[in-house]
C-alpha cells in the first residue's frame, strides 16, 4: 500500500506540471482601477470665462467639471467633446441638459495631482469629479 503522503506529493506535482508550469495557461495581469465617486448630477452645461460648469437642477449649485486623466476632453466655443472611461464619444453642447456621474468635492486638496493640473487656474469650485460616464438627458414624451 502506498502511503498517503506519497500520493499527495504525486498529486501536487501533477497539478503543478499541468497548470503553473504550463506556459499556455494565461495568468491575468493585474491592473489598477481608479476609485470613482458614484453620485449622479443632472443639470445644465454652461461655459463661464473658460470654466465648464454644470448647474444642478436639484440644488442650483454650479459645479466646475474635474475630469479624470482617463477621459479625453476637448472644448470649443459651443460644446465639450468627451471620450469617457468606457471609450464612448459624447458631445455636450452648451445649454444642454446633461447627466454626469461622479461626486462633489469642495477643495482641490481632495483631487489627485493630474486632475488638479488639468483645472483652469482661474476657475473655482465646488468641483464635480466625473465618475465613469457622461451623456445628454433624453427628453421623455411628457417633456414635449
Amino acid at each position: 500500500m502506498i502511503p498517503i503522503k506519497k500520493i499527495f506529493t504525486i498529486f501536487i506535482i501533477a497539478v503543478c506540471l499541468t497548470t503553473a508550469c504550463n506556459p499556455s495557461v494565461a495568468i491575468p495581469t493585474p491592473f489598477a482601477e481608479p476609485t470613482r465617486l458614484m453620485s449622479l448630477l443632472v443639470g445644465t452645461l454652461t461655459e463661464e470665462a473658460g470654466c465648464w460648469r454644470v448647474t444642478s437642477e436639484d440644488s442650483g449649485t454650479s459645479y466646475l467639471m474635474a475630469w479624470p486623466p482617463d477621459f479625453k476632453v476637448e472644448t470649443t466655443a459651443n460644446a465639450v467633446f468627451v471620450v469617457d472611461a468606457d471609450n464612448q464619444n459624447v458631445t455636450l453642447p452648451i445649454g444642454a441638459k446633461v447627466r454626469i456621474d461622479g461626486g462633489e468635492v469642495h477643495s482641490t486638496i481632495f483631487l489627485s495631482e493630474p486632475v488638479q493640473q488639468a483645472l483652469p487656474s482661474h476657475c473655482v469650485g465646488p468641483y464635480w469629479v466625473v465618475g465613469r460616464s457622461v451623456g445628454l438627458v433624453e427628453k421623455s414624451p411628457a417633456d414635449e
